[in-house]
């Protein structure tokens, strides 16, 4: 394994676990904003650090962590991350090459949000889905990244 900096540079790509039915939209050929959303009581979500871990590492990674739901991987830049308002940072104490995006907002269970906040929030999630590749996986019930490079969208 390479050195692992803690800093999370501009230039990293960073990748997604999605799952369905919640991380697509109906057609299941896109991603929804609900694939950058967090768990009730939280600001973050998990994402793994690609440039670190390689393509094989995050598949396998996001089988374990969505189970039987898990249908592919979204991959954006960190600066994108950045860009739309949110903060991603390593989280390695989870497992090496783990990593969290931080919205900064707690959504609390059965509250929802003020209007303006959901506004906000949306368009929040609506700008990471823009800035995001998403790789149905080709053969997700198989070991390893099957499909393409994974890369995120041209800068």
């Amino acid at each position: 394994m390479s050195d692992l900096p803690t800093e999370i540079g501009d230039g990293e790509s960073i990748v997604r676990a999605i799952k369905t039915p919640y991380h697509l939209n109906k057609k299941k050929t896109a991603l929804h904003p609900a694939a950058f959303k967090p768990k009730a009581g939280t600001d973050d979500l998990s994402v793994m650090r690609l440039d670190y871990l390689g393509n094989n590492a995050c598949k396998d990674k996001a089988v374990e962590i969505a189970g039987a739901g898990y249908v592919g991987l979204g991959v954006i830049r960190a600066s994108s991350i950045r860009g739309a308002g949110s903060d991603v940072f390593d989280s390695r104490e989870e497992f090496w090459g783990h990593a969290h995006i931080s919205h900064g907002i707690v959504i609390q269970p059965n509250e929802p949000l003020s209007a303006e906040d959901n506004a906000w929030f949306t368009e929040r999630l609506k700008e990471l889905v823009k800035n995001t590749t998403y790789y149905p996986d080709p053969v997700p019930a198989a070991a390893g990244w099957n499909g393409p490079p994974l890369q995120p969208p041209a800068a």
